[in-house]
């Protein structure tokens, strides 16, 4: 995934070559008629239980604004990857989970191509197995409503 999107509003957030802040109608317009729907925007909201975490991730992730983009996608490195943001925010209430990262292609057990390109060029091995996490895991937690996908028409009323 190339862009992870968050929205607390009024702040809007999001991890792309870095922590930044901007209007989200304006963002997210830029972002669909940049991707031309090859990637659609999902979003989540936190169930009512633990909406509570909320105003401490957004005073955390204001802290984290103009930190670089951490391509290692190893947790604790400079700057911060998408999903580990999200993560990040919201450790204290334990709103998400880390999970073993893998880099390889289920069927065949090996290691995507684009991942061994990725990390040969960074100079470090491919993180195998290392707790992180990532969009799809997250969206995966119990602790979000699945609200729906942003359309490109919707954002043009």
């Amino acid at each position: 995934m190339k862009y992870f999107i968050t929205i607390f509003s009024p702040v809007f957030l999001w991890a792309i070559l870095g922590i930044a802040q901007n209007n989200p109608d304006e963002f997210i317009r830029q972002f669909l008629e940049t991707e031309k729907g090859q990637i659609v925007p999902t979003v989540y909201r936190l169930k009512t239980n633990y909406q509570k975490a909320i105003p401490v991730a957004i005073q955390k992730a204001m802290k984290f604004i103009g930190q670089s983009y951490n391509y290692t996608y190893k947790l604790h490195q400079k700057g911060l990857y998408c999903s580990e943001f999200i993560y990040e925010i919201f450790n204290a209430d334990s709103i998400f989970t880390l999970n073993p990262m893998t880099f390889k292609n289920p069927e065949t057990g090996e290691t995507l191509p684009g991942w061994i390109n990725h990390y040969q060029k960074l100079g470090i091995p491919v993180p195998e197995g290392e707790p992180g996490c990532n969009p799809n895991g997250l969206a995966s937690s119990q602790k979000l409503q699945l609200i729906g996908a942003v359309k490109q028409n919707a954002m043009n009323k």
